[in-house]
């Protein structure tokens, strides 16, 4: 008896660790929501990182940008304090009870200077919103970016993920050297839109504009003209994208309707549809756009045919009506 009580104490004791590590031991999942790089002119970035968490588990460990973590706070979603731990780059959060982690820090190690040129050099898990110094000037980039735009003398970039190499000078604008760095840079991006199939010739006429204006040695014109054509190639690029993404959600809309039998203004949508990808095929992405978005919107009201309606309404008077007789049947049965 003793034994099967001491074996039963063990149990007791050693059940609960077990369960607790049971807990630790399982996969901490997080899912990155939003990334931002703020990078100013001495070369530090700010860092506003918000991945998504399981409330059930106790912590999670993510890894952050950078070694050098300065400033570092890390609230949940109603911005109160969250504890942590950070070791070796990884921050270790108590997130029970949290479905949202946002971090905020500053680190220097993301930025490098070569004589007059910056690189902001980063690895990240998802599209990223880059913020550059006021009156930077982009010199290169490693990809395409999604979005482009200056806000009060600072330009944002929307990048994709993964590995990214940003370019970039500060207040150094009109010289010789610099404008056909920019030319140069201005050719590779078109031409790397150009190898997805997408005609970005007007962006091409602008080019050869400031490549005229530098042979001319105008350099400050130039510069305009040649960022002028990366904005626009990257503006077609991004309408592009949009458009493709419309006309495939209007293709499905359509064959749902045509399953579901909804045919009463189905023609046009499918003729807007037809439009959406002749206008794409033609460069003009914006009408390839606002057609498959016509066509999407009378795909999804498309309606029945006035026969198969008044079958439909028909059969569920029936029904109507007869649950109604069973029920009065049922009672007077009772």
């Amino acid at each position: 008896m003793k034994g099967k009580y001491g074996l039963l104490m063990v149990f007791l004791l050693v059940f609960p660790i077990l369960g607790s590590l049971d807990v630790y031991a399982q996969p901490q999942f997080f899912k990155p929501q939003s990334l931002t790089l703020t990078v100013y002119a001495d070369g530090v970035v700010s860092v506003e990182y918000i991945v998504g968490v399981d409330p059930t588990f106790p912590r999670v460990n993510i890894t952050l940008l950078g070694k050098a973590i300065e400033n570092l706070i890390v609230v949940d979603e109603n911005d109160f304090p969250l504890d942590f731990s950070l070791v070796d780059g990884e921050l270790v959060v108590d997130s029970l009870g949290s479905s949202l982690v946002k971090i905020f820090y500053s680190t220097p190690d993301l930025t490098n200077k070569t004589g007059k040129y910056w690189s902001l050099i980063v690895t990240t898990p998802i599209n990223t919103t880059i913020i550059l110094p006021v009156e930077a000037t982009i010199l290169s980039l490693s990809h395409v970016p999604i979005a482009i735009r200056s806000v009060d003398k600072q330009t944002i970039l929307l990048m994709p993920s993964g590995i990214q190499e940003v370019t970039y000078v500060i207040g150094v604008v009109g010289t010789k050297e610099y404008t056909y760095f920019l030319i140069e840079d201005v050719e590779k991006t078109i031409m790397e839109i150009k190898k997805l199939n997408i005609n970005v010739s007007k962006a091409e006429l602008k080019l050869e504009e400031a490549k005229k204006a530098f042979n001319e040695e105008n350099y400050v014109y130039a510069e305009n003209l040649a960022i002028q054509a990366k904005n626009l190639a990257v503006q077609i690029n991004q309408t592009a994208y949009q458009a493709l993404n419309l006309i495939d959600e209007a293709e499905k809309a359509v064959e749902k309707a045509q399953k579901d039998g909804r045919i009463v203004g189905l023609d046009e949508a499918k003729n807007f549809l037809v439009k959406a990808k002749e206008m794409f095929k033609a460069g003009d992405y914006q009408q390839a756009y606002n057609f498959a978005k016509t066509a999407k919107e009378k795909a999804e009201n498309a309606t029945y045919p006035f026969q198969l309606k008044m079958i439909i309404y028909s059969l569920i008077a029936v029904l109507v009506v007869g649950f109604g007789i069973w029920f009065i049947f049922f009672k007077k049965k009772s």
